[in-house]
């Protein structure tokens, strides 16, 4: 049954009775644009946890003046 599909490109679509046309590039081309979409979220996603330990370090070392504090009014 491959002589009952033909593989033409989207600028050239014509379509006869008896044939089924298929558009092959632009699917290719949607395909590649979701990778490289997905590839810039993960850079953005690897930036946001970058700078999330920094904050959670400068918090740790709040908490820790704050227990000297608290032990020195002892």
């Amino acid at each position: 049954m491959i002589d009952s599909l033909r593989i033409i490109s989207a600028s050239s679509l014509i379509v006869d009775e008896c044939e089924t046309s298929t558009s092959i590039p632009p699917a290719i081309k949607s395909v590649h644009d979701s990778i490289f979409s997905a590839k810039e979220t993960l850079i953005a996603a690897a930036s946001a946890i970058g700078f999330g330990p920094q904050t959670i370090i400068s918090a740790s070392l709040t908490n820790f003046s704050a227990a000297e504090i608290i032990v020195s009014a002892e």
